[in-house]
């Protein structure tokens, strides 16, 4: 298994990436989620990539959209997971914070070495609190190059900042 410096994941999270399998047009309702997937590949490495976005049917502002590393051996690491209010959230590491709210969860070096869930910490977030606004910000922060092809409308620039 590749060695999980926190440059490295950063790498993983920032590198450029193309869709190679889109996600379908709809959501598939599974239970009680609307539940959906993609695939990307990093342009520059041999790094593949799963996404996977899920939003309750219930409560729409309880959802998670992540990427998760594919490792070379096989099997997968969540790197990055970007979520609505779904409760009380604890991070389980020393001087974790409890709290309900739109959130960020970022894989890191620390957790990974601990044997916890990579992604583990999580820190509140202002970049979003809509699902459409947590999926634009998702797909900037990836470093999806070419998402206007799938998704037009999602992360147009605004006239005022």
């Amino acid at each position: 298994m590749a060695e999980f410096t926190q440059d490295f994941i950063d790498e993983l999270i920032s590198c450029e990436k193309t869709v190679v399998q889109p996600p379908k047009k709809q959501m598939a309702v599974v239970g009680d989620h609307f539940r959906n997937d993609m695939t990307l590949v990093a342009l520059k490495h041999e790094y593949t990539f799963a996404v996977f976005m899920r939003k309750s049917c219930i409560f729409e502002e309880n959802f998670t959209i992540g990427l998760q590393y594919v490792l070379p051996e096989g099997g997968r690491i969540t790197i990055l997971r970007c979520n609505g209010p779904h409760g009380e959230h604890c991070n389980d590491l020393p001087g974790g914070d409890h709290f309900m709210g739109y959130h960020i969860h970022k894989a890191t070096e620390e957790a990974i070495a601990s044997d916890c869930k990579p992604e583990i910490q999580a820190e509140l977030t202002t970049e979003y609190s809509t699902y459409d606004d947590a999926f634009c910000y998702f797909l900037s922060a990836c470093n999806v190059i070419d998402r206007h092809k799938y998704y037009p409308s999602k992360g147009q620039m605004s006239l005022i900042d």
